[in-house]
């Protein structure tokens, strides 16, 4: 039905009118009351995207803050790691001057070594050399001892 439906009534034949009547309603109540809806509508749907745009607001603030801490911590982490890779250089660095002289140590310490294991093998030699000959005389005076004193020749003879 149409608004002009709602306002008048027809009058049928043989109620014996034939003419129009208005409804005793007045139009401008339901003007009222359907303004009244309209603007209560575009007040919720003005708070519901009013309230989305606060808790989206907050939630970007949010966003963005932990955003900044956490570009704040890369740095820092950024920072730590080119110190840390300085002091690793640096660590390297010692490490392979103390291997260098480590191994110059070590060569000098081989190289003496041998000097001293030919001295010894010298002296080894020259020490049997001498050994051998001290033991020849103590036999030889033995034997000497055993002849004079003992009067023993086979026993002087053994030593």
């Amino acid at each position: 039905m149409t608004e002009h439906d709602k306002t008048t009534e027809t009058v049928t034949p043989e109620a014996g009118a034939e003419q129009q009547r208005p409804k005793t309603k007045p139009s401008s109540e339901q003007k009222r009351s359907g303004l009244i809806g309209g603007v209560i509508a575009i007040a919720i749907i003005i708070a519901i995207g009013g309230g989305l745009y606060y808790f989206t607001q907050q939630s970007n603030a949010t966003l963005v803050n932990e955003n900044n801490e956490l570009k704040q911590k890369l740095s820092d982490l950024i920072e730590q790691q080119n110190s840390d890779r300085q002091r690793l250089d640096a660590l390297i660095a010692a490490n392979a001057e103390i291997k260098s002289h480590s191994r110059e140590y070590e060569e000098n310490l081989n190289r003496r070594m041998q000097e001293l294991q030919a001295h010894v093998t010298a002296l080894s030699s020259a020490d049997v050399k001498s050994w051998l000959l001290a033991q020849a005389d103590f036999m030889v005076k033995m034997a000497g001892r055993k002849l004079w004193n003992d009067r023993d020749p086979v026993t002087a003879a053994v030593l």
